[in-house]
């Protein structure tokens, strides 16, 4: 484990995103188990589904279920709401941001410290986001695609809560989506930010 902020906790309980915003860790991981119906209906592939959307988190829910209760199915749209309600409760932001992307390509593919407060990632299918601990960081950042030294990698649906350069400074995870171009895989990624803005 690193010290101060760039402490990563993990644990099989959701009780550990409450600790790390508590206790200042620059990482949290709730290591969840794949849930049996969600795991079947993303079976066949994740959905065609890519979506943004920003504002007051009562609003969030509501037009996350307007917006894609034709796209997904019950069981993946309660998850991300319960994801929803959890996050807006650690945050207590006035306002946070949402987004839902089947990602095929090398999107965030640079190591990089969130420009953000904190930031919830959740991987449903596919490659789950990298990093590196704090030992590593500068030679992730400086190196990118020629780094080859330690990396740790998340699992789907692992629950991911980052503490941003905006919270946490240079003590800040750093952290890339895996480069997938080229492999055809897909990763589904559900993403929750509380930008931090002034």
């Amino acid at each position: 484990m690193e010290a101060g902020r760039s402490l990563v906790l993990a644990g099989p309980e959701p009780a550990i995103l409450d600790m790390a915003v508590a206790g200042g860790a620059g990482l949290a991981v709730w290591r969840r188990p794949a849930d049996p119906q969600l795991a079947a209906a993303l079976r066949g592939g994740p959905p065609v589904a890519d979506l943004r959307l920003a504002g007051a988190p009562a609003v969030l829910g509501r037009d996350l279920d307007d917006r894609t209760r034709e796209r997904i199915g019950p069981a993946l749209r309660a998850d991300m709401q319960a994801l929803l309600r959890r996050f807006a409760i650690l945050s207590g932001a006035a306002e946070l941001e949402l987004r839902l992307e089947a990602v095929t390509g090398d999107a965030c593919w640079k190591f990089h410290r969130d420009m953000v407060r904190l930031r919830l990632l959740t991987t449903y299918d596919g490659p789950a986001t990298e990093y590196v601990t704090a030992r590593h960081a500068e030679r992730a950042l400086q190196q990118q695609r020629d780094y080859r030294g330690p990396l740790r990698r998340l699992r789907p649906f692992d629950v991911a809560l980052f503490r941003g350069a905006r919270d946490a400074g240079g003590d800040a995870v750093v952290h890339r989506s895996p480069p997938i171009a080229g492999s055809g895989r897909t990763r589904l990624l559900f993403c929750l930010t509380d930008p931090g803005r002034v």
